[in-house]
């Protein structure tokens, strides 16, 4: 994990695109996974760049992607979230809930 931690570092130091990494981190506080609660640096890899490839974009497609990403997923605990009836997950639910409503809707015009 530390070797993608000094990879994004310099990245955001070096990069041609500063708003882009910027905003990517942006994302990256604003959808709160770590690596303690998933332990797999590279889905951590993989959501940095879905972050990254959403950065300045849609705002509902970024959306879209992470309620999809394997680091949300298991960061969720959507493998042991299951409704027994189901089968389904809220977490789908809990992540709209928690990460989309935090601004007010002049925000999404």
């Amino acid at each position: 994990m530390r070797d993608i931690q000094h990879w994004w570092l310099a990245r955001m130091i070096e990069t041609p695109r500063p708003l882009q990494e910027k905003m990517t981190l942006f994302w990256h506080g604003h959808f709160a996974t770590s690596y303690r609660g998933i332990q797999d640096s590279y889905h951590m890899f993989q959501q940095n760049r879905l972050f990254r490839s959403h950065a300045v974009g849609n705002v509902k497609a970024l959306s879209h992607g992470i309620i999809r990403d394997p680091a949300m997923l298991r960061y969720l605990n959507n493998d042991r979230t299951r409704n027994a009836l189901t089968g389904s997950s809220s977490s789908s639910r809990r992540a709209a809930a928690a990460w989309t409503t935090r601004c007010s809707s002049p925000c999404w015009r």
